[in-house]
């Protein structure tokens, strides 16, 4: 099993690359975890969207589930809307 990854933070109100931010190459099949104490959005989107966006997934801190995207895609966005977020990324491995 590979280290844990640096958690990766969310300044509020901004979109951050998952990609640039773990290290992990573009298109990676990526497992996120909501470690901080707001909900946060992702989505997939090759370049960074605008504020206002209304295409994601939302991350619920409260329920523990984790988010995956799909090995290929051309990028990973969060973001964290009213305070500062926190996620911890993992590279999905095939069993």
């Amino acid at each position: 099993m590979a280290d844990t990854t640096q958690n990766i933070l969310l300044p509020a109100g901004q979109w951050v690359d998952l990609y640039a931010g773990s290290g992990f190459p573009a298109g990676t099949a990526l497992s996120v975890a909501n470690i901080g104490a707001a909900d946060v959005y992702v989505t997939v989107a090759a370049s960074e969207p605008p504020i206002g966006y209304d295409a994601y997934n939302v991350i619920n801190r409260a329920n523990g589930v984790l988010y995956r995207n799909t090995a290929g895609d051309a990028g990973a966005w969060a973001y964290s809307q009213h305070c500062d977020g926190k996620l911890n990324v993992r590279e999905v491995v095939a069993p």
